[in-house]
Parts: C-alpha cells; sequence; structure tokens
C-alpha cells in the first residue's frame, strides 16, 4: 500500500516517512467537526504551505486534501477562521471599513428605504445588523453553507458529496480573504480602487480555482456554473436573510412589550 500523502510504501497504520494515517476516511461532517476541535488553535502547522499552494495551484491542491493528502495542509474551517481574523483586524488597524461592514450598512439602508409606510419597523431600531458588525466571522461562515450548496447543486454529477464541496469553499473564501488583505493594505487610501481590485481579484481567483478543481471542464463551462451559483447563492442569501431579519424584528418588538 502506499501513503496517500506521500507516496512511500507502508505496511502499518502510520506511515514511516511523513508520519499521516494509512486509513484516511472522506470527508463527512463528523470529518470536518474532529478536524475543526483538534486544529484550531495550531496557527504554525502547515499555515504558509497552505496559503502557498492556494496561491500556486488551488484547485489541484483543494482536490490533493480532499483526495487524502492532508496532513501537510492547516485544515479548512480553522483556515478561514484566522484568515478572517487577520483581515478584519488589518481593517481596523487602517481605519478601514470592511466590505463586510459595507454590505451590512447598505443592506440595512435598503431594507430601511423599503419601510417607509411603516416607519416603526426600521432595521435601525433593531440591534441585528449592529450585533452582525461585532461578529463578522459568524456572518461568513453562514455565508459558505449557502454557497457550498449552490455549487454542489450545479456541479451535482460531479462525483464530490456536499462535505467536500464545502472544504472547496472553505479554502477559496479563506484565500480570498487572504488577497483581500492584501489590497486593503495596498490600497486603503483609495476606497474606489480597492472595491474594484478585490472584486475582480476575488472573482477571477474562484474561477481560476474551479478550473482546476473540475480539471476535466472546460474554462467556458465553468464560467457559466460559476455565474449559476452566484445566482443561486444569490436568492439563498436574499430568501434566509428576510426570514432573519423578520423573526429579529418580531423578537425585538416582543421584547419591548
Amino acid at each position: 500500500m502506499k501513503c496517500k500523502n506521500c507516496g512511500s510504501a507502508v505496511y502499518d497504520k502510520f506511515c514511516p516517512h511523513c508520519g499521516q494515517r494509512t486509513s484516511v476516511s472522506s470527508i463527512s461532517f463528523k470529518t470536518l467537526k474532529d478536524e475543526f476541535q483538534n486544529n484550531i488553535f495550531q496557527i504554525n502547522r502547515g499555515f504558509v504551505f497552505t496559503i502557498k499552494e492556494l496561491t500556486l495551484r488551488p484547485g489541484h491542491a483543494i482536490r490533493d486534501f480532499i483526495n487524502g493528502k492532508r496532513k501537510p495542509f492547516y485544515k479548512p474551517l480553522s483556515f478561514l477562521l484566522v484568515t478572517t481574523t487577520v483581515y478584519i483586524f488589518i481593517s481596523y488597524l487602517l481605519d478601514v471599513d470592511s466590505f463586510l461592514t459595507n454590505f451590512l450598512n447598505d443592506f440595512k439602508e435598503g431594507f430601511d428605504n423599503a419601510k417607509t409606510e411603516s416607519r416603526e419597523f426600521e432595521l435601525s431600531n433593531t440591534g441585528i445588523i449592529d450585533w452582525l458588525k461585532t461578529n463578522q466571522t459568524y456572518l461568513v461562515f453562514a455565508f459558505v453553507p449557502i454557497f457550498s450548496l449552490a455549487s454542489f447543486i450545479v456541479f451535482f454529477k460531479a462525483k464530490y458529496n456536499y462535505y467536500e464541496h464545502l472544504v472547496l469553499q472553505l479554502y477559496i473564501t479563506g484565500q480570498q480573504f487572504i488577497i483581500i488583505t492584501v489590497f486593503t493594505c495596498a490600497f486603503f487610501f483609495n476606497s474606489e480602487i480597492l472595491i474594484i481590485s478585490t472584486l475582480f481579484g476575488c472573482v477571477l481567483y474562484s474561477l481560476y480555482t474551479y478550473w482546476q478543481f473540475f480539471n476535466k471542464k472546460s474554462f467556458l463551462n465553468i464560467f457559466f456554473r460559476y455565474i449559476l451559483i452566484q445566482i443561486l447563492s444569490f436568492f439563498s442569501y436574499f430568501f434566509i436573510s428576510l426570514i432573519v431579519i423578520f423573526v429579529g424584528v418580531i423578537i425585538s418588538k416582543l421584547i419591548k412589550y
């Protein structure tokens, strides 16, 4: 038997060359939960290596992780948590509103403008948006499963299950936060350049990663599927956001009375 991580011959439970277990389970909810619990505080384990791989060969690297080469990689849930935290911290130091803050402000303004006939139900009268602004990481982790579901639906005929699509999105999103952080440091003095560079950088990176990950499909095929994923995700976000806001408003009114 050969080790799935380094390719060395293995005759026991662990590889004598790199130390990875011989038996590697498929990606599942239990796998993600256990890896999150066991590795969330081990920031030095493969973090730089993971950034390098996700920069140079993102789709191939993620596919390697799913197929069993997991020892050198920083775990996906931990990776996203660390990169999100770093981005929010850098934004705070540079006194720049994060794109999550801008998204929440725009959403709040649009919601309130749509409620001109009943001002008492303005979103500004609830603490939902303020809470999300101070807990932006939760918002990111709420988006990823929805986007993963859209990805799973669009690539339904592929061999990957939902949790493997979740791993794909966790790594993509985590690396996107690296990109956003770099652009924030470079263009924090010009919000327009920052927004444009961030948007194009993240979209191009996602397309490139998908193209490598599903390497048997053409780039044009990946492009149209990616657009479909965005559409499905947008309507899912919008529908879920309305439900959450509605429930939040009702709860806030009940608390007042």
